[in-house]
């Protein structure tokens, strides 16, 4: 829990892009499986 404490890394940090890259995956990995449910 100490991440919820951290004050807000700035917008270009690594990290804070890796974040948006696994969110961004994750996103659309339900993005697909919801197209392919559909498509059954």
């Amino acid at each position: 829990m100490a991440e919820v404490a951290s004050p807000k890394r700035p917008m270009n940090h690594p990290d804070r892009l890796l974040d948006c890259e696994e969110a961004m995956g994750a996103a659309f990995q339900v993005i697909i499986s919801g197209a392919a449910a559909l498509v059954q």
